[in-house]
């Protein structure tokens, strides 16, 4: 996973990857991880470590699958056969797991100050499930690119918006906000990010 920091305000972070750590998994987790506001998992565990996790410290996870503990894959990615079943229902697999993390897996996320980009899986190895070659890697962070800058140009819009009219909120964006030949419209959706972005 990726991150930025797009905010001045800092954040503790929990990642936990590959390993179920004892340090984690015990019963002084909260006090030992009591400041901690976001847990990000790079892969490789079960989600009942995600929900221990979760529901010990009560804050948000995010994760995505590594190349390991791979079972419950499809229930996120969305394969499925021609009757909507995932691989797992064909195979008589319970597919209805309950876990309240999140997967970003492929996506970007706004979370709290940071912006976060999701590639799990591992460079290739032996051709398993969830390995790539370089040039697949590559596609799949050019795949992310366009979401990557929407949420940064959708960020620098709203800092432009507060800087303008303090608590302002707009749904859609507002037409040349702040400008004295030209009202506050909410009705020109796109040209907010042409104005704004002198």
């Amino acid at each position: 996973m990726v991150g930025r920091q797009t905010g001045l305000s800092k954040m503790k972070i929990l990642c936990v990857s590959d390993h179920i750590d004892p340090l984690v998994y015990s019963i002084s987790i909260k006090q030992r991880f009591a400041d901690v506001e976001l847990v990000l998992s790079a892969g490789d565990l079960p989600l009942s470590y995600y929900d221990f996790i979760m529901s010990t410290l009560n804050k948000p996870l995010l994760f995505v699958f590594g190349n390991h503990n791979l079972r419950y894959m499809p229930l996120y990615t969305g394969h499925v056969d021609a009757l909507g079943r995932g691989r797992l229902e064909r195979q008589g697999i319970d597919a209805y797991i309950p876990t309240g993390a999140t997967y970003i897996g492929s996506r970007a996320r706004r979370e709290k100050s940071l912006l976060l980009a999701g590639l799990g899986g591992s460079l290739w190895y032996n051709g398993g499930d969830n390995q790539y070659r370089e040039f697949q890697v590559a596609f799949r962070i050019l795949k992310l690119i366009p979401r990557l800058l929407y949420n940064r140009l959708r960020s620098l819009v709203h800092a432009r918006l507060q800087a303008e009219v303090p608590g302002a909120r707009a749904h859609p964006p507002v037409h040349r906000l702040g400008s004295s030949d030209f009202p506050v419209r909410a009705d020109r959706r796109g040209q907010c990010l042409r104005s704004c972005g002198h």
